[in-house]
């Protein structure tokens, strides 16, 4: 378990809707290691975390600019989190709300 800051998030696949539109499905977040609860990283270091946005699949998204306490789970040499309740609570909100739209799209956290 850590406390992460997300520096950015950029979107990595999209697939076409009913109507042929291209819409998001996958995202990798670039997340700061505040602190460390468990694991062998260390506090400042910075990791990348991929998800899938498919609707029923149980997975959060990350914004940037929040910090969150998450579970990682190392998979094929990344980081994701696998299950419903990986992303705990908030300790600070997000100063981007939204996500991207488009493939290679990033938006990044403003700096403190």
């Amino acid at each position: 378990m850590a406390l992460v800051r997300v520096l950015s998030v950029t979107c990595i696949a999209t697939a076409k809707d009913e109507d042929g539109k291209e819409v998001p499905v996958g995202f990798s977040a670039t997340l700061k290691l505040l602190e460390i609860r468990k694991g062998s990283e260390k506090a400042g270091d910075s990791v990348t975390l991929s998800w899938g946005n498919v609707p029923g699949d149980g997975t959060g998204a990350y914004y940037p600019g929040e910090e969150v306490w998450t579970h990682l789970t190392i998979e094929n040499g990344g980081y994701r989190n696998t299950w419903w309740n990986a992303k705990g609570p908030r300790v600070k909100e997000p100063a981007i709300t939204d996500l991207p739209t488009t493939l290679g799209e990033t938006l990044t956290a403003p700096e403190d």
